[in-house]
This record gives C-alpha cells, sequence and structure tokens, in this order.
C-alpha cells in the first residue's frame, strides 16, 4: 500500500477532530495534516517506508509487545526520558492506567480502527493509535481477549535511526 492510502487512515481517524485541529494551530500549523506530516511523518521517514495492510489476530497480546513511538511529550511524560518503552510497560502507569479515554476504549472498543506502526530494526513502534494500543495492553491484562482482530498498516523503516518527533518544527530551536 501507499503512505498516501496510510496517511488517509491517519487522518480518518484524528484528522476531522476539532482538539488535534486546535493542537496543530497552536504550535504555528496551519492545518492538521501540515502538523503531522512535518512533525512526525516527515521525520520517521513514512514516505519511504514500505507499507502493508495486516489483520492482526489476538490484537491485545500482541499489541502489549508494541513500542509507543518516539513521541518528545510521551518522552518527557512516560518514558523516562527513554525514546521509548513497551505498551506493556506503559500500561502499568497509574496516569495511564486512569486515562478516562483510554478507559473508555478499553471498555467499548472501536469497532473500525486501524493502528499504525513502523517497524525498525525488528522491532514495532506504534505511530498511530496508542491510546487504543493502551486500551488494547489493559485488555491484555485483564485476559480480555474480546476483541478478535484488527487491521494495522505497517511499514517496514528505512531510516537508520528513529528520532524524537513532535517538537514543533517551526519553532524547533525554541524547545
Amino acid at each position: 500500500m501507499s503512505w498516501e492510502e496510510v496517511f488517509q487512515f491517519w487522518r480518518d481517524n484524528e484528522g476531522s477532530s476539532e482538539n488535534w485541529k486546535n493542537v496543530a494551530k497552536k504550535r504555528g500549523f496551519s492545518t492538521w495534516a501540515e502538523w503531522r506530516l512535518q512533525s512526525y511523518a516527515q521525520p520517521l521517514g513514512c514516505e519511504t517506508a514500505s507499507w502493508g495492510y495486516y489483520e492482526i489476530a489476538k490484537p491485545a497480546k500482541v499489541i502489549a509487545g508494541f513500542f509507543g513511538g518516539p513521541f518528545r511529550t510521551w518522552v518527557e511524560k512516560y518514558y523516562d526520558n527513554e525514546k521509548t518503552k513497551r505498551i506493556s510497560e506503559l500500561v502499568k502507569i497509574s496516569e495511564i492506567r486512569e486515562h478516562q479515554g483510554i478507559q473508555a476504549m478499553k471498555d467499548n472498543f472501536p469497532k473500525e480502527n486501524i493502528i499504525i506502526c513502523l517497524r525498525h530494526k525488528g522491532n514495532f513502534y506504534v505511530i498511530e493509535g496508542m491510546h487504543r494500543a493502551c486500551a488494547l495492553a489493559l485488555m491484555n491484562e485483564e485476559k480480555d481477549y474480546s476483541i478478535k482482530k484488527i487491521h494495522f498498516a505497517i511499514g517496514e523503516s528505512k531510516i537508520e535511526n528513529l528520532p524524537i518527533v513532535g517538537q514543533n518544527m517551526l519553532n524547533k530551536n525554541k524547545s
């Protein structure tokens, strides 16, 4: 599949959200797409990744072994200033366990959704769908395997090192 198709999934998941549009504007971008492309997709090499579309059985078990994306906010708040943590480790953090949105997803997981990941040097990193991934990992802890399968867009990364992303690229020298 093409990067454009994958980005359309991302847009479908959050591009119409007023909350995410406001975050983009606060960070100095004119649109949600400009923000996500410049601050996330381009630095992560999404355009050059080889993408595929997969149906994953037992997603609660599978996602627990994936890593969170290398997002600046998550690094600072949840990763103890490391570049990433496994999703199974993240759900041990009380703020994530008790997060209202994650709890709501755990209790009523969205039927139609696609989680977007990059595979880099043998590891899988969630780059879109972190809250859904955490909800699934909590379900795994509770041995709730009611979600039988979900779809993933997974890109094989071609970049040497995954950077920490998410800073305002327009004012990156100020961060």
